[in-house]
């Protein structure tokens, strides 16, 4: 099942509920039939509905996308700065 985008946004919603607003029948990934009780999510980025077992699946190859992106591209360029209690629920200065 390929990814489009790195821009999963998704919601889920009973297949029921979906299929009075629009064209809700199957999941993208496996074809099941979405009946009234299941939950549809809807992946923007497919524009279309995946089962619960398809869209964790999808999740899953995004979230090691993402997270093989981050080691090789991001880096800490320095050490935290050291936790003061006085900024404790206040933004920390800039160093």
């Amino acid at each position: 099942m390929p990814i489009t985008s790195h821009d999963l946004f998704c919601f889920a919603a009973s297949a029921g509920e979906q299929r009075d607003e629009g064209e809700v029948s199957k999941c993208l990934g496996c074809c099941t039939n979405f009946g009234d009780d299941d939950l549809a999510y809807y992946v923007e980025s497919d524009s279309g509905h995946y089962c619960e077992s398809c869209v964790e699946k999808i999740v899953e190859v995004v979230g090691k996308e993402a997270e093989a992106y981050a080691h090789e591209n991001c880096k800490v360029l320095r050490p935290p700065d050291v936790f003061d209690p006085e900024y404790e629920f206040k933004c920390s200065p800039e160093s």
